[in-house]
Parts: structure tokens; sequence; C-alpha cells
């Protein structure tokens, strides 16, 4: 495994029915974006697979980085939640959520290190 972190804001948690909301929905409806997201998310998924056999940790972090942007593109993210994505991104790591907001993860391989409580430049 590469180097992983997991980042968290407490302010920023909410509930994954919040996060959700009405996404079930949009797939039952057959939303062309939400499947479309659905079936690109699957691939990702699989591919991250490889990834993770091959150590191919490069392509892994470009992975987490798509997934969340295509989460962004069908979801409402909240502002505080872009920031720590941003933040992460700005720093050189992948980012993308541990669950429904509040929390992100990501790699750190062949990416700058910023120890912990240091500024981002």
């Amino acid at each position: 495994m590469p180097p992983v972190y997991v980042a968290y804001r407490t302010s920023l948690s909410e509930g994954t029915e919040v996060f959700h909301g009405n996404l079930g929905e949009r797939w039952r409806r057959g939303d062309p974006q939400v499947v479309e997201a659905m079936t690109t998310w699957a691939g990702y998924a699989a591919e991250g697979r490889e990834c993770l056999l091959r150590r191919d940790y490069q392509r892994l972090g470009e992975l987490i980085d798509a997934n969340f942007d295509l989460r962004a593109r069908i979801y409402r993210i909240d502002p505080g939640n872009l920031e720590m994505v941003h933040a992460a991104r700005k720093a050189g790591a992948s980012a993308n959520f541990a669950g429904s907001g509040g929390a992100i993860v990501g790699d750190l391989h062949r990416r700058r290190y910023v120890p912990p409580g240091s500024p981002i430049t």
C-alpha cells in the first residue's frame, strides 16, 4: 500500500441520508448522469484494484482524484468539504471523501509530504 492519510473536520459531518439525498430516486428514474457516474465508479474500483495489485500508486492516486471530481459533478458539495479536498491537492496528495462528508482520504505516493500541522504553501 502507498502511504495514505485521513483528514477530518467534525463540524462538517452529516448523515449519509443527507448527503445522498435523492440519488436513489435519480437512479431508479434512470437519470443518465447518475447511471453514467455509477458505471464510471465501478470502472474506477476495478482499475483501482488492479493498481494495488501492480503497485501502480501513481495511477491509484489519479483514480482517487477522479472519483471525487465525478462526485462533485452530480452532488452538491459543502464548501468546507471542498476546502479540505483543495488543501490536500495543493499539498500534493490525492483526495476523496472517506464517507458522506466531513472526512477525506487519499494517498501520498510520490507526492510532496507536508508534516502534520505544517502550513500548506
